[in-house]
């Protein structure tokens, strides 16, 4: 058995946080490890996650998608 994709999902919107987790749930292939709200939670909480992946959302309060990225890719480079 492979194990499984650990993911972090990034966005401002609680629908959609809400909903990617509901929806991935199902994937045997996947593990929902962390969720944040914009790219500063996101950014503190990489050190204490184990990633594979990370979703994240462009247009976010207090650090955009792109400057997250931008700094995900110095400190800790994930696909995205």
């Amino acid at each position: 058995m492979e194990p499984k994709t650990k993911l972090l999902i990034v966005d401002d919107s609680l629908s959609v946080r809400c909903a990617l987790e509901r929806g991935l749930a199902g994937d045997s292939a996947i593990d929902v490890v962390g969720v944040a709200r914009d790219g500063v939670e996101a950014l503190e909480l990489l050190p204490r996650l184990t990633t594979g992946v990370i979703t994240l959302d462009n247009q976010m309060p207090r650090r955009d998608g792109l400057e997250a990225l931008r700094q995900i890719m110095v400190t800790r480079p994930t696909p995205v």
